[in-house]
């Protein structure tokens, strides 16, 4: 259990001084800049005091997640150890409320899903019973009645929701807009000025946030509770205009995300508009108000590919190339808006392509065309891969090995407004369409055989794992993949026996390599590192460690070791799998993922010197 970290507001949100955020996390004096503009001092009056406190809380509980580092990736053990826990004290307006049980349970409950982290909050007597007037950058009263509240991020989804909106609905619109960085002002700013000017002034208001660490010492970069901050305030401006729904628009398979490798789970699998998380903010808004309000997500249903053929129905395909989906914003250039690692561009990427618009979104605009470009890391190759695997399954699987592999997908389906068989049905076939999507682009990828691709290009490295057997050599004939039962191997170092499944028994060449690859491998399941960061030996390291005459001797050993781990198996009645892997050009591992491994006698081991390459 980690060390809980004591967080302290103190006062509201405007007793540090005029938009700012004064508290004490972990000890240290912390000061945040928070500031809501384009509002009117007549609306900002109609807000409920236990919406100001909510501000207040959502702003305090941004804060601690961007100030706490979860540790990095090395110190991550499949995502349990990135979860931190927090104490927060907070001083409201409105106490007797929040300290009701079911409301600070609710408010819990939300934010430690939506994070992935332990949250328990305090409350105090607030000494200024008055709104938060310090946040707010006032405007003059324009008497403007939306119909629609909108959170609006500049990412192709919540673009195509506004297009929506106004152009086929022609609906009233409030864009509201968290603004973490300079660059992503301009983007928004430049995608509302696409719209007719005449309709922007009837028909469209915007209000933007900008909460950033007044010393700029952000030590957390995943922002997992963005979404809370950004739904307060969406609900603080639905309360102004008398409106009871708050709508956030994004593709379905982003909102579940659900991991393409089993194990990526807790916080590495966000969860800013999973269903569960809507349905909790939901709840809880309505808990505090005493009637009901909702978050929607219009574009559960919808896949990537959907989203960009509704822009390009609506006649704003030119404006493709202006919205931002990368996750590092703060290095993108005007060069390269995009980085094309991170899973968000590989997403976009393949989506812009199944739907033939990469005129409107090139390659060029990519720091790393995953298509062509070399991926510079093994991280970067290791996501890329895993992403078309996942969609091969999703093209292929029926609901049972849908439901089998995602177990996940079941914290969904209470909360979408479905019955749970329906809802299943509906999450099955948007995953289908996905993996049809991103199947049909690698299969014209591949069939058009261009040599131009770098050796560490997605298309490359398909071809190379084709060859090594990790993924089918057609994506259109395999059945699905399920998830094998792990194999356990037992290494006694004293008698020099590798024991399989607890009965198979292997000796000489076999144990020899298994021994060899045992030590980078338990070296780094203690330093609890995640399956695709584990090691690999080069050939040339195995080499020199053992007694082998060249590496062309090892590739042998290794073959030699494959086929008795497969023998071995087959009697045990296990599924045939590569208990050791080839990972080009990094050299050879025991499957992390596949392989729970020990030492019957760790005492009697050997240790040699630290010649592992990490893989980056």
């Amino acid at each position: 259990m980690p060390r809980e970290v004591p967080v302290r507001l103190i006062g509201p949100l405007n007793a540090g001084g005029k938009d700012q955020l004064s508290l004490e996390i972990d000890g240290a004096p912390i000061q945040m800049r928070f500031r809501i503009s384009q509002l009117s001092h007549k609306l900002v009056a109609v807000v409920p005091e236990v919406v100001h406190d909510l501000l207040d809380i959502a702003a305090t509980v941004y804060a601690a997640d961007c100030r706490i580092s979860r540790g990095g990736l090395a110190g991550s053990r499949c995502g349990e150890d990135w979860r931190r826990k927090f104490h927060l004290t907070v001083p409201v307006r409105c106490r007797e409320i929040w300290e009701n049980e079911e409301i600070t349970n609710l408010l819990e409950e939300v934010v430690g899903f939506l994070s992935d982290d332990f949250w328990r909050f305090s409350f105090a007597d607030c000494e200024d019973s008055g709104p938060t007037q310090g946040i707010f950058d006032f405007g003059t009263d324009v008497g403007f009645q939306p119909g629609r509240i909108l959170m609006f991020s500049g990412g192709l989804d919540s673009f195509a929701g506004a297009v929506e909106e106004l152009v086929e609905r022609r609906e009233r619109v409030v864009l509201v807009s968290h603004v973490s960085a300079t660059k992503m002002a301009r983007v928004q700013n430049n995608l509302i000025d696409a719209f007719d000017e005449d309709e922007r002034k009837r028909r469209l208001m915007r209000v933007s946030l900008t909460a950033q660490l007044a010393d700029g010492k952000r030590r957390e970069g995943t922002q997992r509770s963005r979404s809370f901050l950004f739904a307060s305030l969406g609900l603080a401006v639905a309360e102004m205009f008398g409106l009871k729904v708050v709508h956030f628009f994004e593709n379905g398979v982003v909102s579940l995300n659900l991991p393409p490798v089993p194990q990526v789970i807790g916080a590495r699998a966000t969860r800013t508009t999973h269903p569960k998380v809507l349905a909790g903010l939901g709840r809880l808004f309505s808990a505090l108000l005493g009637e009901r309000r909702e978050v929607r997500n219009p574009y559960l249903f919808r896949t990537k590919g959907d989203v960009l053929e509704t822009i390009r129905r609506l006649g704003f395909a030119d404006q493709i190339r202006h919205t931002r989906s990368c996750a590092d914003v703060h290095n993108l250039s005007r060069m390269h808006s995009h980085c094309g690692r991170c899973s968000q561009c590989i997403d976009r990427r393949f989506a812009v392509l199944s739907q033939g618009l990469e005129d409107q979104d090139p390659g060029e605009a990519y720091a790393h065309d995953l298509l062509k470009g070399d991926l510079p890391g093994v991280r970067d190759r290791e996501m890329a891969l895993s992403y078309v695997r996942n969609a091969q399954f999703l093209a292929l699987a029926d609901i049972p090995d849908f439901q089998t592999r995602f177990p996940e997908v079941l914290r969904a389906i209470n909360d979408i407004g479905d019955p749970p068989g329906e809802a299943l049905r509906r999450l099955h076939d948007l995953h289908w369409r996905h993996g049809k999507a991103v199947t049909s682009v690698m299969n014209r990828v591949l069939g058009a055989g261009k040599d131009d691709t770098g050796a560490y290009s997605l298309p490359s490295l398909y071809r190379a794992a084709q060859l090594e057997q990790a993924i089918s050599p057609s994506m259109e004939t395999p059945e699905p993949e399920t998830s094998p039962k792990r194999v356990e191997i037992i290494l006694s170092p004293l008698s020099e026996q590798a024991k399989i499944g607890g009965t198979e028994v292997l000796t000489g060449v076999a144990y020899r390599l298994l021994a060899r690859l045992a030590e980078p491998f338990l070296q780094a399941a203690g330093q609890g590192l995640v399956p695709e960061d584990y090691p690999c030996l080069t050939a040339a390291e195995i080499a020199d460690g053992e007694n082998y005459a060249d590496e062309g001797g090892v590739r042998r050993a290794v073959q030699t070791a494959r086929r008795k781990l497969a023998a071995s198996l087959g009697k045990l009645g296990l599924e045939s799998q590569e208990v050791i892997e080839t990972i080009p050009p990094y050299g050879y591992r025991i499957a992390p993922d596949r392989v729970t491994l020990r030492i019957d006698d760790p005492a009697s081991v050997t240790k040699r010197p630290n010649r592992t390459k990490r893989r980056r």
